[in-house]
Formats: structure tokens, sequence, C-alpha cells
């Protein structure tokens, strides 16, 4: 099956746009305090300027249920990505919530069976102690060489992945989707725009 691509960290209508005629089927735009932080104004804007059959994900870290749902409804968002500490509980709240795992050593098999009846889709990540994402740090995928033999749910892979890791990264998880931020900027909240062409063409290729 086609590996399917999101580009996260969107700030801008020329962005957003270029990513989607470049072959992104995702665009993600982070709402919770980061360099890439987007006010749901702008980013209702964006979304409403951009092809149809794009999915829209929000990212969120330990927001407010009633906020979520606020910035949901605006901005006209398909899919929810939940970055924090968020618990099963707080997940069962929302449709179309994506859960970020994130990973050290190994992959704690039990957390994954509490919050399957939750998500639509796990969202796995490098662990780092101080930023809640777009680190642009790797983690060792053979940790998650057997995940779809533990999980039904689609698998999108993240953490410092770019155009010249990416093939390696599909070829040792084969992911529902590639989620990329880093890898794809000149700088936080400007993307460059050959770096992003040669990772959705390396996708291509191993697809």
């Amino acid at each position: 099956m086609k590996t399917k691509i999101k580009i996260c960290g969107i700030t801008n209508l020329e962005d957003a746009l270029k990513c989607v005629e470049l072959g992104a089927d995702a665009l993600g735009f982070i709402f919770a305090k980061s360099k890439r932080q987007i006010q749901m104004q702008k980013a209702k804007y964006i979304i409403e300027n951009i092809p149809p059959f794009i999915a829209k994900i929000g990212v969120f870290v330990d927001e407010k249920p009633n906020i979520v749902k606020e910035i949901q409804q605006y901005c006209g968002l398909t899919n929810l990505q939940f970055s924090g500490d968020e618990t099963p509980q707080y997940c069962s709240q929302f449709r179309n919530a994506i859960k970020t795992i994130k990973i050290k050593n190994n992959l704690n098999l039990t957390l994954l069976k509490k919050y399957e009846p939750y998500v639509c889709a796990f969202l796995f990540d490098a662990f780092s102690p101080n930023q809640k994402g777009g680190t642009g740090q790797a983690f060792n995928w053979n940790i998650l060489k057997n995940i779809k033999s533990k999980t039904k749910k689609p698998i999108i892979l993240a953490g410092g992945i770019a155009a010249d890791n990416v093939a390696d990264a599909i070829n040792s998880v084969n992911p529902y989707a590639i989620d990329c931020v880093s890898g794809t900027e000149l700088k936080p909240g400007k993307k460059d725009y050959e770096k992003t062409r040669r990772l959705i063409n390396q996708i291509k290729l191993v697809n």
C-alpha cells in the first residue's frame, strides 16, 4: 500500500500549497507552544484555501478538551494529534484522535492496548526530555519491526525523518504514513521546498 505523507509544522499558505503540489496527503498545524505554533485564525485561513481531499491535522499537547474542540470546529480539522501526556480517557472524548507514543528503548505494548479503543492511529516519535516533538531525532526503527502484529491501528512514523533516511524508515517499519517536520524545513516554521521535494520523491520511489 502506498505510504501516506504528512508534512507538519505548516505556518503559512505558500508552504501549504507547495507541499500539496509536491504530493503531501496531510498537513499538520501545531497549536501547542512551539517554534512552529500557529494561531487558529491563521490555520483556518490556510485550511480554507488548500485543495480538497487533503487531511488537516491539529497537533495539541495536554490542552483543555473544550479548547481542542473549539479549535477543531473553527478550523475544520479532520484529525487531532495528541502529543503530550493525554490519557486514554482524555482521547475517548474525541473522534479521529491520533496518539503520539514516544519511543525510548522499547515499546510498551500494555500502553498501546489501553489507548487502542479510543484512537484511530498511533504516531511513533523519538523520546525527548525537553521537547514534545519536532526534535529532528530518530529512534531505533527496529523496535517497531513487528508492530503490525501487535496492533491493528495504522502506524505513523515520525522523528528525524528526511530524504536521506526515509527509505530505510519505510523498509524497517512499513508504516501507513510518514510524518516529517524538521527534515522539510529551511528553519522552524518555514519549509525548504527542495528538501520537501526530495523527501516525497524518495517515498514515491520506495512505493
